[in-house]
């Protein structure tokens, strides 16, 4: 079955096969338009475009998102297993889950200063 996404890209493509078609439509005299096909054609594309709108309607834009509160309380419990986490990874793991938080360090050897900028917090 095909994704709400996919629905959205036909939809693009058969709005377009319209609008090229009316411009044929409008360039050509009603006899010869008729003979190459256009009208049916258009009446082919206009039928499959309701038919992906229809089933657009009916589908829904994705999954729902978990309420704000629960999703603080499930960040909230797997940040009280960082420290078990730390503690049983790897250094290489260790480094690799402390720079998903760093967003830059700046150091000032004159000064012999370091400031580690943290990126913002998570649904503050």
């Amino acid at each position: 079955m095909p994704s709400h996404y996919r629905y959205k890209e036909t939809k693009t493509a058969l709005d377009q096969q319209i609008a090229k078609l009316s411009e044929h439509l409008l360039a050509l005299d009603y006899k010869t338009a008729e003979s190459l096909g256009f009208y049916q054609q258009a009446d082919d594309l206009v039928a499959e475009r309701a038919a992906v709108e229809s089933e657009l309607s009916s589908k829904s834009a994705g999954p729902s998102m978990p309420k704000l509160g629960d999703l603080r309380r499930r960040i909230g419990a797997e940040f009280d297993l960082l420290g078990e986490v730390m503690s049983s990874g790897t250094l290489e793991e260790r480094r690799e889950l402390i720079s998903c938080y760093i967003h830059k360090i700046k150091a000032d050897p004159d000064q012999q200063v370091v400031h580690i900028g943290l990126y913002p917090t998570l649904l503050s």
